[in-house]
C-alpha cells in the first residue's frame, strides 16, 4: 500500500491553499501527527496530517486489515479575535491520534471530546 498522506497533504493544499505554519506531535506509541494552518482572509483553518495514515480498525478485531477500513483528517475552521487559536495544535493532534490510541472509529457525524475546551 502507497504512503497516503503526500496525497491527503497534497489534496489539503487544492482545497485549501498553502499552509502558512506546521506543527507536529508525536504521542508515545503512536505515529507523528501534523498539524498544518492555513489562513484566508478573516478565517483560519486548523487541518491534522497523519490520522489516515493507517486506515482505522476495530480494536477487538484479531487482525487489523492493513487496506481497509476507513481513512479521515480533521479540519477546524475558526475566526481569529481575541483569543490564541494556535494553542488548539495539541488537542486537534490529541484528537487525530484517538484511532491509534483508543482504537476509535471517526465517522462522518461523530462527536469528539477532549474532555474540556480545545483552548483556554
Amino acid at each position: 500500500m502507497a504512503d497516503v498522506l503526500p496525497l491527503v497533504e497534497a489534496r489539503l493544499r487544492s482545497a485549501l491553499g498553502e499552509p502558512d505554519a506546521r506543527a507536529a506531535v508525536t504521542f508515545l506509541g503512536t505515529d507523528r501527527i501534523e498539524v498544518l494552518r492555513f489562513t484566508e482572509g478573516d478565517v483560519v483553518r486548523y487541518a491534522t496530517l497523519g490520522m489516515s495514515a493507517q486506515p482505522m480498525a476495530d480494536p477487538t478485531a484479531v487482525l487489523a486489515d492493513p487496506v481497509k477500513g476507513p481513512r479521515a483528517e480533521l479540519v477546524l475552521s475558526v475566526r481569529p479575535g481575541t483569543a490564541d487559536t494556535d494553542k488548539v495544535l495539541r488537542p486537534l493532534a490529541v484528537l487525530a491520534a484517538s484511532p491509534q490510541v483508543e482504537g476509535l472509529i471517526v465517522a462522518p457525524g461523530a462527536s469528539l471530546d477532549v474532555g474540556g475546551a480545545l483552548w483556554p
